[in-house]
């Protein structure tokens, strides 16, 4: 495998959706984003490689998600995950922490979803009172930790940042 450049990152998307806006934020201004459609390995790849792995309702995520960690290299990885928490959340996030702490984010603001002590919202609304969830199998999460399906996690509310953006 060709070595990566320091700051190049390995983005592991659950959807096609999801690939295409996160190149489009992580793409270099001058440079480019290469968007993965199928799985690793991910051989000569420019410094922002996002691998659409279709994982989000997909019976073994974890497998995916490990499979493409295994051809990561130097990148920096960064698991994209559904802003409403669809999916097979907990079982991406299970494969990233056998490598790693993982620091889950799942909100999109400027599309009205937010995360309020740990309660998923959508335009004020907490996430399992809307009808965004009305074609999944199950009930949305009640909370981000529900989403996680009893893996262990730890609410960091923002009060605890520096402001460098840091934990204290």
């Amino acid at each position: 495998m060709i070595r990566a450049q320091a700051d190049a990152v390995l983005v592991l998307a659950d959807d096609l959706t999801g690939a295409a806006e996160t190149a489009a934020v992580l793409m270099p201004a001058a440079g480019a984003a290469l968007i993965a459609l199928s799985g690793p390995p991910y051989d000569s790849a420019p410094p922002v490689l996002v691998a659409d792995l279709g994982s989000r309702y997909h019976s073994d995520t974890n497998s995916l998600v490990r499979a493409a960690l295994a051809h990561a290299g130097d990148r920096r990885v960064l698991v994209k995950i559904d802003s409403l928490l669809r999916g097979n959340v907990a079982a991406a996030i299970a494969a990233a922490c056998l490598d790693a702490l993982v620091v889950l984010a799942p909100a999109l603001p400027s599309a009205g979803r937010t995360v309020v002590g740990g309660v998923p919202y959508v335009e004020g609304v907490p996430l399992r009172e809307t009808r965004t969830w009305h074609i999944e199998p199950r009930p949305a999460p009640a909370t981000v930790a529900e989403a996680l399906d009893g893996h262990p996690s730890t609410l960091i509310p923002p009060s605890t940042r520096s402001a460098r953006g840091t934990p204290h």
